[in-house]
This record gives C-alpha cells, structure tokens and sequence, in this order.
C-alpha cells in the first residue's frame, strides 16, 4: 500500500525569483547594517559615565544660577547707583553714604523701575544732613558782601532764615 501523501503549503518550499531574491537579499542587508549601527550606538552609551554626566550637568546649573545671581546684584546696584546720581549728591561721600543706607534697607525696585522707598531714605537725609546735598541753581541765595553771588544758602544760611523767616529776603 504505497500511499500517496500530498504534500502540504508548509512542506513546500516556495520560489522566488531572481528579482524577489535580490530584493529580500537588500532587505536583509538593510537590516543587518541597521543592527549593527544600533548596537555599536549602544555600546558607545555604555562606555559613556553617566554619573560624571550628572556631575557636569549638576556643576553647568549652579554655574549659571551664580551667574543670574550676579547679573541680578549688578541691576541692584546699578539701579541704586542712578538713583543716588539723580539726587545731586555734594560729594562722593555722600553719596556712598546714601548708597549704604539704602543697600542696608534692602530697598528694591517695582517694576517700573522706581525704588520703593528710597524717597523717604532722601528726605530723612536732607532733613539729617541739609549740606550733603549740592546747591539748588534755582534757589535765590543772600547776597554776600564779597561781591561774589553764590547758587544758593549754605547751610549756616539756612538755618539762620529758618530760626528767622521774617528776615529771609524775598
């Protein structure tokens, strides 16, 4: 009894043409180049120190933090520096000393610049020290018998007419 077994789609080894074959072949070569360049990417992130990475990272942040943090105490002090410039300070002195007074409040700026605060700082200094201030040209000054007519009141002035506001010239 011999018999006959048809054989089945999987015993069957299917063809494939020259042009299909060269096709599954550049399939296959794709693939492979595909692999091996995913694997050498690979390997070249495990040769990689991730915690020195994390470090550099770690180091790169706090570099830049100190940086806006020096970026935002120069804006301070430029801004306080202005501000005392617009004051007509007499001298130097002065102004560095208005300068500390308003840094030791920590006095800020709003958004528009303005620094909260430092009007009153200003006025308790004109009210503390009237001399620290320079002269202002539009205030009339006494006539002094030198012949030479000053800006304005010295400080000495200023208090006489102010002990004696009957006297102060018009």
């Amino acid at each position: 009894m011999a018999e006959e077994t048809k054989p089945t789609t999987e015993q069957t080894a299917k063809t494939y043409t020259e042009a299909e074959y060269n096709a599954l072949q550049a399939q296959l070569t794709a693939a492979q180049t595909s692999l091996k360049a995913a694997n050498d990417k690979l390997a070249s992130f495990e040769k990689m120190d991730v915690d020195k990475i994390k470090q550099e990272a770690a180091d790169w942040k706090q570099k830049f933090e100190q940086a806006e943090a020096d970026r935002k105490e120069k804006e301070y002090k430029d801004g306080v520096a202005a501000f005392v410039r617009k004051q007509g300070m007499k001298n130097d002195i002065y102004a560095e000393h208005l300068t500390n007074q308003i840094v030791s409040k920590n006095l800020q700026f709003d958004d528009k610049g303005v620094l909260l605060g430092g009007e009153d700082v200003v006025k308790a200094l004109k009210t503390a020290c009237p001399d620290a201030f320079a002269p202002d040209p539009h205030e009339r000054a006494a006539a002094p018998t030198s012949g030479h007519l000053p800006t304005s009141m010295d400080g000495v002035e200023r208090a006489f007419y102010a002990k004696n506001p009957n006297l102060k010239p018009e």
